[in-house]
Formats: C-alpha cells, sequence, structure tokens
C-alpha cells in the first residue's frame, strides 16, 4: 500500500481561523479551485509539492512546520 499524504485537519481549521480566511479566501491565494481545497480536506485527492508549499506559505508556516498541518497515512 502506497503512503499518502494527508490534511491535520483540527490544524487547518486552527490556521483558516488565525488567520482569518474561508476555502474561498485560501484557494484564491493558493490560485486553486476551492473544490480541490475540500477533496483535499476530505482526503479524496492528493497533494502536490508545489500545493504542500504554497499552503505552508499562505499559513506562515516554515518548511520544518510541515508536520503540524500534514500527516502521512
Amino acid at each position: 500500500m502506497e503512503a499518502t499524504l494527508k490534511l491535520n485537519k483540527v490544524e487547518f481549521e486552527r490556521l483558516l481561523k488565525v488567520n482569518n480566511l474561508s476555502i474561498t479566501s485560501l484557494s484564491k491565494k493558493m490560485n486553486v479551485d476551492r473544490s480541490t481545497i475540500y477533496r483535499w480536506y476530505n482526503g479524496s485527492d492528493n497533494f502536490r509539492g508545489k500545493s504542500v508549499a504554497t499552503m505552508l506559505k499562505v499559513f506562515g508556516l516554515k518548511e520544518t512546520e510541515f508536520d503540524k498541518l500534514f500527516y502521512i497515512d
């Protein structure tokens, strides 16, 4: 079985709130469709490297803080 990258939903929701972002505003900042964010949130789509880096940047996280927002399943 192949390992997949998953979103830490609790931390994701906290970061949205702290940064005063909605799914729509996050998707605009990331230049992706909001349905893509929902698919990531629900685990029905896989992340790409650029998307991970962009999300970390939008949330003001460093690469070393990757494991706050993501985990391997």
